[in-house]
């Protein structure tokens, strides 16, 4: 799903794409929903979408459910760089190595939710 089309998921189910704030909650967050490198059919493929976006102001990445600031990050080397096809890469994904990249929101990946009790 595109990142707008999973927020949509997350949202009809009472919760919102997960907002990592932690170096420990990142590795939980792979370790648990993302397969390993040899068990993934392609690097890009097995990337999840998490609610971290740009979108109202290109390198200012906030939680897009209350608009709070990224404090946490993990950029993986050379991110974020807006960078692609179309030039506009503003959500963020998680990759299977664990760190982030800023990717195009259209593009399909799985994603990962989280509610707060």
């Amino acid at each position: 799903m595109d990142w707008d089309v999973a927020k949509g998921e997350c949202n009809r189910n009472n919760a919102k794409l997960v907002e990592i704030e932690t170096e420990s909650e990142n590795s939980w967050i792979m370790e648990t929903f993302l397969p390993t490198e040899a068990d993934c059919p392609s690097f890009w493929g097995c990337s999840v979408w998490i609610g971290a976006t740009d979108r109202d102001m290109e390198g200012r990445f906030v939680w897009d459910s209350d608009q709070r600031p990224v404090n946490f990050t993990r950029w993986s080397p050379g991110n974020p760089n807006n960078e692609g096809p179309s030039g506009e890469q503003h959500c963020v994904d998680l990759m299977i190595s664990g760190e982030w990249d800023d990717g195009e929101c259209e593009a399909l990946m799985g994603f990962v939710c989280e509610m707060d009790y």
